[in-house]
């Protein structure tokens, strides 16, 4: 039994794929109800990574290991996040049904936390560092790549229930890259730069596709050192976000308010919103709405001055120059939304 094997030169949603693929291997000279046994716990482990949750998991404790920006053997954080199978022997005699949950679940973690790295190193967040380069990224090449399996007893029983066989079952996972560190260890914010991490933590936000998108193409132009694009399309998501949000406000305001927070202007939406907001001292509501106001104003003013051509603000221009003003802005991107989401809710709760 396997799954899939990793195959370094796939692109992001072909490697996805191919992480997710379990393929039954080997069973020569097991029983059928052994067979049958196999093929349950390939598609118990195939649900489980179906349903992708443990994927985010282990994309936050892979960047929280790797924080420090020194290089880690993938191999260490596979079996960090999901040591060795603790389970012994599996029998499967005649008209039994073996437990196979810790089986199943070891598997489907350590598939989980390759796949999680496979979709990393895609995403531009880590990279694979060669054998033989303390510090140059690796080409790609297989030779770079480790393999990892998990390995497990069955033994089955003849219909007679006198024994058939047994022996070790070898489970082969996916191959990873031997070394990785972050893309850009000198920022020491990874989890902020992570897009699939990033949207995980937006999700209760209930963004619209538009400005889905414009996070997306954010994470894209700062991999690729488009800081003015970065900049641009931060402020473009941080004004979907304020509109999308300040809906949630209508039922404290007036009619004219209500228009105010659907309005096309920016600024009549902003205002509108942050007075709502103001409107009660419960939890320290007016200094928090006059702080997420400054954040909001900056990111527009941002955008703004990024879109247009002009005489030059030096005052702005420094954060469209390198790596570190791109990762602050990508990361206050979230923290301001997510404090705006915070607000919005204190302030509803403040009225019942």
């Amino acid at each position: 039994m396997g799954i899939g094997p990793a195959n370094p030169e796939l692109n992001r949603e072909s490697r996805a794929h191919y992480y997710r693929a379990t393929t039954l291997g080997e069973t020569a000279g097991m029983d059928e109800p052994t067979r049958q046994l196999m093929a349950r716990i390939e598609n118990d482990v195939r649900a489980v990574l179906h349903a992708g949750v443990l994927v985010i998991e282990a994309r936050r404790f892979v960047l929280d290991r790797l924080s420090d920006g020194e290089l880690h053997r993938s191999r260490d954080l596979v079996t960090r996040f999901e040591p060795d199978p603790s389970g012994g022997t599996i029998s499967n005699p005649p008209g039994s049904v073996p437990d196979v949950s810790e089986l199943v679940r070891c598997l489907a973690r350590r598939a989980s936390a390759i796949e999680a790295l496979g979709l990393l190193v895609s995403d531009g967040v880590v990279v694979e560092v060669s054998p033989h380069d303390s510090g140059g990224v690796s080409g790609g090449a297989a030779g770079g790549f480790d393999s990892l399996s998990a390995q497990f007893q069955v033994e089955w029983m003849s219909g007679g229930g006198g024994s058939r066989g047994g022996g070790g079952v070898h489970v082969p996972l996916p191959a990873s890259p031997e070394r990785v560190r972050l893309a850009r260890p000198s920022i020491g914010i990874g989890r902020a730069l992570d897009p699939i991490l990033f949207r995980d933590d937006l999700n209760r936000l209930n963004l619209d596709e538009r400005t889905l998108r414009a996070l997306d193409e954010a994470f894209r132009a700062f991999r690729f050192g488009l800081y003015l694009s970065t900049a641009v399309l931060s402020g473009t998501v941080i004004e979907g976000g304020v509109r999308t949000l300040a809906q949630r406000l209508r039922s404290l305001t007036t009619p004219a308010g209500q228009r105010d927070l659907g309005s096309t202007q920016l600024r009549t939406v902003t205002k509108r919103l942050f007075e709502i907001i103001r409107a009660v001292s419960a939890n320290e509501l007016p200094a928090r709405a006059d702080q997420l106001a400054s954040h909001v104003h900056r990111f527009v003013d941002l955008r703004n001055y990024g879109a247009h051509s002009g005489e030059t603000d030096h005052h702005l221009e420094h954060w469209f120059v390198d790596d570190f003003q791109g990762a602050v802005l990508l990361a206050d991107v979230r923290h301001t939304l997510l404090a705006l989401a915070d607000a919005i809710e204190d302030r509803i709760a403040a009225e019942e």
